[in-house]
């Protein structure tokens, strides 16, 4: 009886994988890679915000993705990264982005506002 419902299980399982679809098929996949703009090649954190921007984390800053170009923030773009390694991204309910580092917490808007632990004495812990 064991024999026969693992030639089933067996069985269906091969059906299974023959009858995927590619995702090429009903779907353009398109990836883009340094040279097309992104900062780094490895992507750490990825966030599609609510007014549609994608933004990815990588060790060499955030970038926000339009659909047609990048736009970067790391040491060289905004003096306030003290660490372009984006490992977290977050969206708060008033939209603002929300970048984590090994440095600290920072606050992308019109600039990019540091945005640490602090201390009892209120100075910043980075």
């Amino acid at each position: 009886m064991l024999f026969l419902v693992c030639l089933c299980s067996q069985a269906l399982a091969e059906d299974t994988v023959r009858d995927v679809i590619p995702v090429e098929r009903d779907f353009m996949v398109r990836s883009w890679r340094k040279e097309h703009g992104l900062p780094d090649n490895r992507v750490l954190s990825l966030l599609v915000s609510r007014d549609g921007f994608v933004w990815a984390g990588t060790r060499a800053g955030v970038v926000r993705f339009d659909g047609q170009r990048f736009e970067v923030w790391s040491r060289s773009t905004h003096a306030a990264f003290t660490n372009d390694t984006a490992r977290a991204l977050a969206e708060d309910p008033s939209g603002r982005i929300w970048v984590g580092t090994g440095a600290g917490v920072f606050e992308i808007g019109d600039g990019v506002e540091p945005w640490g632990l602090r201390s009892p004495r209120g100075e910043p812990e980075f």
